[in-house]
């Protein structure tokens, strides 16, 4: 749940939790120079389901004070920079996968400090690459329909900062293959409707 105030050429974004999907809005927000900020609330629920929402009101300047603990803009780093903590062979890997994943339609590639993503839009990423030195991890969101006869993926549990359901590796050419049969599936959960 998240309300937008707008104020001259600000917008302070009031919301439940700050995630990377929230990162990438704020930071497609501020492309043209506008002052984005979001600031967290608590919601509670007692024994009948009831919610209280608990927030701070702000003067102006405490409002600004406050959004600065919570407003960011990615780090990104050129991808050359990832490959170099790894071997050859993983970097032409890399290489076929990302070139792969690019071809979906409307994907675009953003590589971040630690990770690169996968998405069609700042709210429609499906995949991350982590590249570490023996093997590519790769996170991918996917609902109830997922599959994975392999067994090569690992659920994980979803944070506020980081939205992904599951994980695996690939280490080589040969993984590929099945490698983009998984992250089609997590494309097709976020980007195909």
């Amino acid at each position: 749940m998240a309300r937008i105030i707008e104020k001259g050429v600000g917008i302070f974004i009031i919301i439940d939790s700050v995630s990377e999907q929230l990162t990438e809005v704020v930071e497609h927000l501020a492309k043209d120079g506008t002052d984005v900020r979001a600031i967290p609330f608590e919601t509670y629920a007692n024994s009948r389901k009831q919610l209280l929402h608990k927030f701070t009101t702000f003067t102006r300047e405490a409002l600004e004070q406050e959004a600065k603990k919570w407003t960011f803009k990615w780090t990104t780093v050129p991808v050359h920079e990832h490959l170099d903590k790894t071997d050859s062979s993983l970097k032409g890997v890399f290489s076929t996968l990302s070139k792969q994943i690019c071809s979906l339609p409307n994907v675009k590639e953003k590589s971040r400090k630690n990770w690169i993503t996968y998405q069609t839009s700042p709210l429609k990423n499906f995949c991350t690459v982590k590249i570490l030195p023996d093997c590519l991890e790769v996170h991918i969101k996917c609902n109830n329909s997922f599959m994975d006869e392999k067994g090569i993926t690992k659920k994980i549990e979803r944070t506020p900062s980081w939205t992904f359901d599951r994980v695996f590796t690939v280490r080589s050419q040969e993984n590929i293959e099945y490698a983009m049969y998984i992250i089609r599936q997590a494309y097709e959960c976020m980007c195909g409707r």
